[in-house]
Order: structure tokens, then C-alpha cells, then sequence
């Protein structure tokens, strides 16, 4: 078997400490949870980089339970997509989290108030917040690229008593609640309105250029397309933001101002779909510039609760268009449906 990350079914964050290091020869290093040290000495002479610096309030990540309907969840660890009971040793084959069981960090599962049947446990895949993790998930997690864009604090136990676990007890417990205001059906989408019902079609994209690095990423629905009755959103709403480019390669933002473009995705799209005013279709982000698109009923109405957003948060300009769009081509053009 090869070597993958699981990760925990409802706030999309890996079930484990396992993550590639490169070294300055090109080589990746695999720092594994599982050993001392992550298995290697990283303070040889030809070694540049470091694994990610996991503290005690990293170990929930690896405090795993496996609900399979028994009267008891499995828990334990997980490596390379086989779950392993602390206590009987029995396996469970988990993959990337939902095959022989629903994966859950611990403190995940009593967030849900410790479900023991899979049909009881909400899963957050495919909200807006698990299309954000999307775009770290290598075939191992990018826990320094996570680091670097100002996302640290949501690694921290959310049982814990410090700001950044409450933070981070907030966005899981967001997504909970996300989750239970949705319908989740087996049945395809047969109107736009059944993906606002269900909002369970998010997801993230990263498209880099020639040296491996980030030019821009993307949060997108997958749900949509021109099959669909659309007929009751005719109207194209686009944003286009200014933010400053970040230090890094490529065209995304400091991490301060990224965590606040995402946050401000969020806020878009809340003040369009809570009521059914319109729906939020895609976000774009890269060379400087954020992109939100939506579609909706009452482009007047949809331009003003937009405006209202606090955009001042981020540093540079902001504009807001929309256009009569019955068709959905900006959007079918754009996204190649």
C-alpha cells in the first residue's frame, strides 16, 4: 500500500502528523508520526528544511476514532490509510476517511456528541470550508504550506482553553452546524435550488506554474452546470478585489490578508443564499486579484447586501458588476461545462 493521508470526516483536517520535508537536493523526506523524531535526523549538513513543529496541541490529530456502528467507536491511530485500535488492535481500512468507517478526530466525534452509527455522523465534505483544506491535500497534508498562509491556530485541540483552540473549536463546530441546516440526498441536483438545499459541492483547486508554485487558487461548486433549471437566478454578480501580493512566489496574498479573503468568501456567500437571494458559484484568487462570482434573483438587492461586506478589511480596491446572464455563460465558459 502506498502512502496517503486520511483525513477526519467532518473538519477535513488530516488524522495523522505524516507530511514530506524536501531537502536541498530535491529529495522528500517523509516525517512520520508515528516515530521518534518523525524517523530521521534532520539536523544533517545537506538539510535545509524542517518538519513542521508539532507541539502537545497538535496530538488530537492523531487521536482517531472509526465509527462502524457498534456499540462502541473504534480509537486509535491511523497511517497510510489503515486505522489501528489502541486497545483490541483491530484494522480498519479507512483510506482518505469514509470506507470501513466514518474517521473522526476524537475531539471531532464529541464535538457531534459521540455518535455511534455512521448515519448519525455528520460529514462536512463538500462545504466551502472543506473545499479551503482541499487545496493542501498533496498525497500527503501540506502542513507548511498550511503554516505559512496564516492557518496554524485552526491545528490547535479545540478542547483546549487558549484563543486559538477556541478558534479552532469554532470552525469545527461551524461546520457541524453548517452540515445540519443541509439535505443531504443520494439523488442528483435537479434545480439549482436542490444545491442550495444541499450545499455539499465545494470544491478547492490549486493551479501552479512551471516551478511548482501557487499562481492561484480556487473554491469552486461542482454541483452546477447548464442541465440544470437555473431559470430562477438570471443575474451575474462578479467581484473583483484588490489585495497585496505576498512575499512568497506566485501571485496569492499574505497570509494575513488571505485568512481575510476567505473569511470574506464566507460573508458573500451567507448574505446571498441564506434567504435564497442568490448563490455563490465560484471564488478566484491569484496575481494580486480576488474573483467572486454568483448568480441571482435581484441584482439590485444582490449588489447592496455585497457592498456591505467590510471588502476595507483588505488593502486595495474593489469593484462590484453584474449583468443580465439568463444562461449561465460567464460562468459555463469560465469553469468548462
Amino acid at each position: 500500500m502506498g502512502v496517503s493521508s486520511t483525513y477526519c470526516q467532518l473538519c477535513a483536517l488530516p488524522a495523522q502528523h505524516d507530511h514530506y520535508v524536501p531537502s536541498a537536493a530535491g529529495h522528500l523526506r517523509i516525517h512520520r508520526g508515528s516515530l521518534p523524531a518523525g524517523g530521521h535526523d534532520w539536523d544533517e549538513p545537506l538539510e535545509t528544511s524542517r518538519p513542521f513543529a508539532f507541539g502537545a496541541e497538535h496530538a488530537w490529530l492523531r487521536d482517531v476514532v472509526v465509527v462502524q456502528g457498534g456499540p462502541r467507536p473504534l480509537r486509535g491511530f491511523v497511517e497510510d490509510g489503515v486505522f489501528v485500535d489502541r486497545e483490541s488492535g483491530a484494522k480498519a481500512y479507512v483510506f482518505e476517511g469514509d470506507e470501513e468507517g466514518v474517521t473522526l478526530h476524537h475531539a471531532c466525534w464529541q464535538l457531534l456528541g459521540a455518535p455511534t452509527a455512521p448515519a448519525e455522523t455528520l460529514r462536512g465534505r463538500g462545504l466551502l470550508a472543506w473545499a479551503r483544506v482541499d487545496a493542501y491535500r498533496g498525497q500527503l497534508f501540506e502542513f507548511a504550506t498550511w503554516e505559512s498562509d496564516g492557518k496554524a491556530g485552526w491545528l490547535v485541540d479545540p478542547t483546549g482553553d487558549s484563543p486559538a483552540a477556541a478558534a479552532s473549536r469554532r470552525r469545527i463546530s461551524d461546520m457541524a452546524e453548517a452540515r445540519r441546516r443541509t439535505a443531504l440526498r443520494s439523488t442528483a441536483p435537479a434545480a439549482v435550488a436542490d444545491v442550495l438545499a444541499r450545499d455539499c459541492d465545494w470544491r478547492g483547486v490549486v493551479i501552479t506554474n512551471g516551478n511548482g508554485e501557487r499562481d492561484c487558487v480556487m473554491h469552486l461548486r461542482t454541483a452546477l452546470h447548464r442541465g440544470l433549471d437555473c431559470a430562477a437566478f438570471p443575474h451575474l454578480v462578479q467581484v473583483a478585489k484588490d489585495y497585496p501580493l505576498g512575499a512568497a512566489p506566485g501571485g496569492l496574498p499574505a497570509a494575513e490578508h488571505g485568512v481575510a479573503i476567505e473569511d470574506l468568501e464566507t460573508a458573500f456567500q451567507h448574505t446571498l443564499e441564506h434567504d435564497r437571494c442568490g448563490i455563490a458559484a465560484c471564488f478566484v484568487y491569484g496575481g494580486g486579484k480576488a474573483l467572486l462570482f454568483a448568480q441571482t434573483s435581484d441584482p439590485a438587492e444582490a449588489r447592496r447586501r455585497v457592498e456591505s461586506l467590510p471588502w476595507a478589511g483588505v488593502p486595495g480596491g474593489m469593484e462590484v458588476n453584474e449583468m443580465h446572464d439568463p444562461g449561465w455563460d460567464t460562468l459555463a465558459g469560465m469553469l468548462g461545462w
